[in-house]
């Protein structure tokens, strides 16, 4: 058994061609009956084939790129909407060229570094990848794993020239001046930044304002 077919034992090797750092392999997956992925029902009348490019990193310093035929299905059920799609497969989510070990091997470089040190890093165990696209993967993992919360507390905070002057806005904001007024008084302070900035604090000042003034009232 080759390698990839650990990943699924429907596949069948066509061809092969094998070096020191890569293995070219010509498949198809065999398969008699599917499963519609919008409404779950069993299908088997088949409508064709599709080819996929998938890269699988089977070892350090050795990359399997599989070029596979997948079956493609028609769905017999009336009240689904989905007329004809490919079969899915388990270890690769749809339109992805890698398998889904292979982004969690990249996903976990990233986690220890950043995206641009990670695609240097990324072709001395065998796969050669741009940190956007590494970007894309990581977008996606935050998407649809429980990584959510690590990934935000890993993103450094935003800060904005306008908080250095955060206490001259306030009390601009509450002395009830205008924005322009705000900005020419900034601007006299050294402020260098947006007008949007300062159009934006100050709404979420008068907001904070009022809420206490409410709760206040409310007591």
């Amino acid at each position: 058994m080759y390698e990839i077919e650990e990943l699924d034992p429907r596949i069948r090797i066509m061809t092969m061609e094998k070096n020191d750092h890569e293995t070219h392999l010509m498949a198809h997956l065999v398969s008699c009956t599917s499963h519609c992925p919008d409404c779950g029902a069993r299908c088997d009348r088949k409508h064709g084939f599709t080819w996929r490019r998938i890269r699988e990193l089977f070892r350090i310093q050795h990359c399997i790129r599989l070029m596979l035929r997948v079956p493609k299905w028609f769905c017999d059920n009336p009240n689904c909407e989905r007329i004809i799609f490919t079969e899915r497969l388990e270890w690769a989510v749809p339109y992805s060229r890698r398998t889904n070990r292979t982004d969690h091997v990249l996903t976990t470089l990233m986690l220890a570094m950043n995206a641009k040190e990670a695609a240097r890093v990324c072709p001395t165990i065998g796969i050669r990848i741009s940190h956007d696209t590494l970007l894309k993967i990581l977008r996606r993992v935050k998407k649809y794993s429980e990584l959510n919360y690590l990934l935000s507390s890993l993103r450094p905070k935003r800060s904005h020239s306008i908080d250095r002057y955060m206490d001259h806005l306030r009390e601009y904001v509450m002395k009830h001046l205008t924005l322009k007024e705000i900005k020419r008084l900034l601007r006299d302070l050294g402020y260098k930044g947006s007008y949007g900035a300062i159009r934006y604090r100050a709404r979420d000042i008068r907001r904070g304002a009022a809420s206490r003034k409410s709760a206040l009232f409310i007591a």
